[in-house]
């Protein structure tokens, strides 16, 4: 592992909130939140992303799946892929009674360690990696994706255009778009 090399390469960037009552946490808590990260692994991992980070922090329990990190090298099915695995973690959260909210951006980013010789860990820096935190934020139970990404996803998803948002960190309000449903294979042929 420590022998992967630091660079700059085209990633996809997943951040999901899990919307759980975390006011008085028992045991019956500790288990959903187990059993929701493990159905945010099963989806990242069947569509080949990796789980960067599981934390809690202001914004509540938030995990972060990336598409084309280290190992992995970059794919430009990364961001069909990501909006796939978003599509599945909601479907997987859903039968626990758990709700999420997604953001989801892809971009040019530092891919590599961070931290010092005795601790150290992968990591994607960027701006966009930022957005995707931000539309996190700015999505109530939603998936919501940047122009980047739903250009990318757009020939095996279908998505929508909503109204733009205005996030913390850029003057101009940002396009978004959600995914509706998978295209049927006849129609993403007719498209590309």
């Amino acid at each position: 592992v420590g022998r992967l090399a630091a660079d700059v390469r085209r990633v996809t960037v997943v951040f999901v909130r899990l919307h759980v009552k975390l006011d008085h946490p028992d045991h019956r808590t500790a288990l959903l939140i187990h059993q929701s990260l493990l159905a945010v692994q099963k989806a990242g991992y069947r569509f080949k992303g990796t789980l960067r980070q599981f934390l809690q922090d202001d914004k509540g329990l938030v995990a972060i799946l990336v598409m084309g990190m280290p190992p992995l090298a970059p794919d430009p099915t990364d961001s069909v892929r990501a909006v796939l695995a978003a599509m599945a973690l909601q479907e997987g959260l859903g039968e626990l009674g758990v709700c999420a909210s997604v953001g989801i951006t892809s971009g040019r980013a530092y891919s590599g360690f961070v931290g010092s010789p005795s601790r150290k860990e992968m990591c994607v820096m960027g701006s966009f990696v930022n957005m995707a935190a931000r539309l996190m934020a700015a999505g109530c139970q939603s998936i919501l994706m940047d122009k980047e990404t739903e250009k990318d996803a757009s020939l095996q998803v279908e998505c929508e255009e909503l109204e733009s948002v205005r996030v913390k960190g850029r003057d101009a309000p940002l396009l978004v778009f959600t995914p509706l449903r998978r295209r049927a294979p006849d129609e993403v042929v007719a498209l590309a």
